[in-house]
């Protein structure tokens, strides 16, 4: 029987798991038809895959909805699954072979891109009004929209204050989750090697 890392990282493996495992992290729930505009395959792949994900526990058995003459079945994701140890999934990660590994990584930036669209199209959704609201002091006192390179050293003081921050925000989320049930900010961390000068 497979344990919990090797379903993880069998899942991140697999392009379509894992964008449908994207999805359902923006979205909160969804249904098939709604992937489907985001996913380039066919419906029948989503649901075998979705299939999948629900038998390793990775999704939450559907919210069924009658709507008017059909039945629509909302998909979450089960949240406790994500409660992995990194120490343990970094183990893990190094006992990959090179090429499941630079699947991963790949399956991981192009997650990433996946993300960023699903902000670029629900920007692009917007009326002026919402518009307005985000230009508003406000509104853009609460964004980063950064990118750049930094030296080795810097690269590790960051990791540092991100580690601090995530461990802050882990404890503030289980003490005040219901207070900030209205409150949502997205953010992207990435530090990676910058490959060409890996050569």
């Amino acid at each position: 029987m497979e344990n919990k890392y090797d379903i993880f990282m069998s899942a991140f493996r697999n392009f379509t798991k894992l964008k449908i495992i994207t999805l359902l992290t923006n979205h909160d729930k969804m249904t098939v038809t709604q992937m489907s505009k985001y996913i380039k395959t066919t419906r029948s792949n989503i649901y075998q895959n979705i299939s999948e994900l629900l038998k390793n526990n990775i999704v939450l058995e559907p919210e069924i909805m009658v709507k008017k003459n059909y039945v629509e079945k909302y998909y979450r994701l089960n949240n406790d699954f994500f409660d992995i140890d990194n120490l343990t999934l970094e183990k893990e990660i190094t006992k990959l072979s090179n090429e499941d590994f630079r699947n991963l990584l790949k399956s991981f930036f192009l997650a990433q891109s996946m993300n960023l669209n699903i902000i670029a199209e629900e920007i692009d959704g917007l009326n002026d009004k919402n518009i307005n609201k985000l230009k508003t002091v406000e509104s853009m006192n609460k964004m980063v929209t950064s990118y750049g390179a930094v030296s080795d050293k810097f690269s590790a003081e960051l990791i540092k204050i991100y580690e601090e921050f995530i461990k802050k925000y882990d404890k503030e989320n289980k003490e005040h989750k219901k207070e900030y049930k209205n409150e949502s900010n997205i953010f992207l961390f990435l530090i990676f090697p910058n490959v060409k000068y890996l050569v």
